[in-house]
Order: structure tokens, then sequence, then C-alpha cells
């Protein structure tokens, strides 16, 4: 009777190397999804950064007239200066004016 107390105290080999198996099935599974997932999450962020640097693109173009050369020409200057290099004055003026000349935006043509 003590022999049989004392072989049902753990497992056997045999039970953990099944639960082990198993185990590494589950993962082999979740492995590629997971990758999967990771990659659609950053390429989201990707799109996103680029839509922002589209959108700043458009506004400096429609202050200053043309295109940023580079990403500091999008962002505040380091000096505190307003100038082309400088983001901080985003109102169109150009838009606000051909608004008040008669043209319609397509908001107001879809209305």
């Amino acid at each position: 009777m003590f022999n049989l107390q004392r072989r049902r105290r753990g497992f056997s080999l045999i039970e953990l190397l099944i639960v082990i198996a198993i185990i590494l099935i589950i993962i082999t599974i979740a492995l590629p999804r997971l990758s999967r997932a990771r990659m659609y999450s950053q390429e989201t962020a990707a799109i996103a950064a680029i839509r922002t640097i589209h959108t700043a693109q458009v506004q400096y173009y429609s202050q200053f007239g043309k295109y940023a050369a580079s990403l500091t020409e999008l962002g505040p200057p380091t000096s505190g200066a307003a100038g082309p290099a400088a983001a901080d004055n985003f109102a169109p003026t150009r838009r606000a004016r051909s608004r008040r000349s008669g043209r319609s935006s397509r908001r107001e043509r879809r209305a």
C-alpha cells in the first residue's frame, strides 16, 4: 500500500511529454497568426505616419506655395521665428479666399 501512494504523488514522464507536445502544437498554430497581427499593426502605423506627413505637406503648400524639401521644414522652427520652415500658421489663406470668391467646396456640392 505504501508503494501505491508513493507512485501517485506526481505525474509520470509520459504525461509530462504529452502536455509538452500539446503546448508545442498550440504554439506552432498561434505563432504565424501573431506574426501576421504584428505585421498588420506595423503597416497601419506606417500608413498613419504617411497620412500625417501628407497632411503637413498640403498645409505647407497652401501656406508657402511650395512643398517642403525635408521633414524639418514641416516641423516647428528651432529658433521660434515664423518663416517658410515654420509650421505654426497652418490657416490656408488661399482656400479661404477661393470660398469667398464664390467657388464651392466638395462638401457644399454634395449637400
